[in-house]
């Protein structure tokens, strides 16, 4: 794919999925308004479950999303054609399962956030049903990079979602909500698969599907910790202050998760292109050792302005408009800063499963766990304080990002002279956080318009050296990475 091809088609595809959070934050705030804190609270609930429902799906949809590019790169047509069929044939498998847990769940009848509605769990699985397909066809678009096909899906989604959630939640609340949902995830469905360039043939194999679990298994627990570090805080939180509270931390979870959009563009650009070279390499993992050097400076830079402008709205918003989410101010600010560093970290992830060592990752990420728990425990019964739960989220997926960055450079056959390139790097991801939280904190303590413009100026001059560094290695991150590049780097 040429350069100004990947550029054309990520300008289309930045701005589809623009479009898409920026209808998902307004439709967000309005729900934050509409339902108050108790119920605002189980709606994220709701969404952590969804990132939970993908685990049923047993890792096989994660093993294809890496296998399906390097297939195409070594040009086996007919293989490409039976890991598709696999894939569909297993996601049914796991529609099954999940249906039969959410019908489980609404039989005993399980509460979320002290909030009981009739039908809730059925409604869950209709939009994990629904959601399944469409995200299927996003990643058959990703694997043959074709972004702009992408991009009309997520368009679509977008229009559909803006027009039925918001009309719903208006007419029937929580259940109002998750019906839009599902309705915007069925239009998406049905126009991914018309766009489809081939055929689907379900193909089914015991012995592949169980080929797809033993690989794919271990990314999905990966992923599947990985969630339960980012949103165990949000249960502690309600266990120990409450229902409300809760509300009030999954409103910061909101802004602070919802925008990571930019460095997502990227991440969907990069895996399939990165994949494919490995596969042209004959599988060798040190011809791509360079790209996830190159990945977090560009995502890096990349989140720095839609994060600004995060800060900089949410607090307004929160004086003018939801006041009664004061006191998320100040862990939107930090649970940003430590996004901010997990997602441009994000890339090294994917080189430990390339090199096929997922357990060094599991084992990283479960110490991550235990760590988030006790400390979230340990703030929580000491200081009792939102910022704080806040901050120990943060530290654990700083934590997680830097150890799990040190083993991909192990692996890909890293030696010391890639130390002033780790150095630097680091310093970068750890100014631009120091920026983030510079903008919430001169907010908080100084009032007045001027408090605004020095907050952005703060940001500008403590991310300026972010985004230089960004704006150099994103120009060549498309060129295939040579065993002398990292070095000269």
């Amino acid at each position: 794919m040429r350069l100004k091809r990947v550029v054309a088609a990520g300008g289309v595809n930045m701005l589809a999925l623009v479009a898409l959070r920026a209808c998902s934050f307004l439709v967000g705030l309005w729900a934050a308004d509409l339902l108050g804190t108790r119920e605002f609270g189980a709606l994220q609930m709701v969404r952590v479950i969804f990132g939970y429902a993908a685990f049923l799906s047993l890792g096989v949809t994660q093993a294809v999303m890496f296998e399906l590019p390097v297939s195409l790169g070594e040009g086996d047509m007919d293989e490409v054609r039976r890991v598709r069929g696999q894939l569909a044939s297993a996601l049914v498998l796991g529609l099954v399962l999940t249906s039969a847990a959410c019908a489980g769940l609404e039989i005993s009848g399980v509460t979320l956030n002290g909030v009981a509605v009739r039908g809730l769990w059925l409604l869950i699985g209709l939009v994990i049903a629904v959601s399944t397909w469409a995200n299927f066809s996003q990643l058959m678009f990703r694997s043959y990079e074709q972004f702009g096909r992408l991009a009309a899906q997520r368009f679509v989604y977008a229009g559909a979602f803006v027009v039925a959630a918001p009309l719903f939640l208006w007419l029937w609340g929580l259940r109002g909500m998750l019906a839009g949902l599902a309705a915007a995830y069925t239009v998406q469905a049905f126009f991914g698969l018309a766009l489809q360039f081939d055929k689907l043939a379900w193909h089914w194999r015991v012995s592949r599907w169980w080929r797809y679990v033993k690989y794919g298994l271990p990314i999905r627990t990966n992923s599947f910790l990985w969630l339960l570090v980012t949103s165990l805080d949000l249960w502690l939180v309600s266990a120990y202050l409450g229902p409300e509270a809760a509300g009030t931390y999954g409103f910061a979870m909101l802004l602070a998760s919802g925008f990571r959009f930019a460095p997502m563009i990227l991440s969907e650009m990069a895996q399939p292109r990165i994949a494919k070279a490995f596969g042209e390499s004959g599988r060798k993992i040190g011809a791509i050792r360079g790209h996830f050097f190159t990945y977090a400076a560009g995502s890096a830079a990349m989140f720095v302005l839609p994060a600004t402008l995060v800060l900089v709205l949410s607090s307004s918003l929160i004086d003018y408009w939801l006041v009664k989410f004061e006191d998320a101010k100040l862990p939107i600010a930090i649970l940003l800063a430590g996004h901010f560093v997990n997602r441009s970290s994000h890339m090294a992830g994917n080189v430990m499963i390339m090199a096929r060592k997922q357990k060094q990752v599991t084992i990283v990420l479960a110490i991550t766990l235990a760590l988030a728990a006790m400390l979230d425990v340990l703030v929580l019964t000491t200081i009792g304080s939102l910022w704080a739960v806040a901050a120990a989220t943060s530290l654990c997926l700083v934590a997680e990002s830097i150890a799990i960055f040190v083993l991909a450079v192990r692996v890909t056959g890293g030696s010391a002279g890639q130390l002033s390139w780790i150095v630097r790097t680091a310093v970068y991801l750890l100014t631009g956080s120091a920026g983030l939280l510079g903008i919430t904190i001169i907010d908080r303590y100084f009032d007045g318009p001027a408090s605004t413009a020095v907050a952005v100026a703060v940001a500008v001059v403590l991310g300026a050296p972010l985004a230089l560094c960004g704006a150099r290695h994103l120009k060549r991150y498309w060129e295939p990475a040579q065993p002398g590049d990292l070095d000269r780097r």
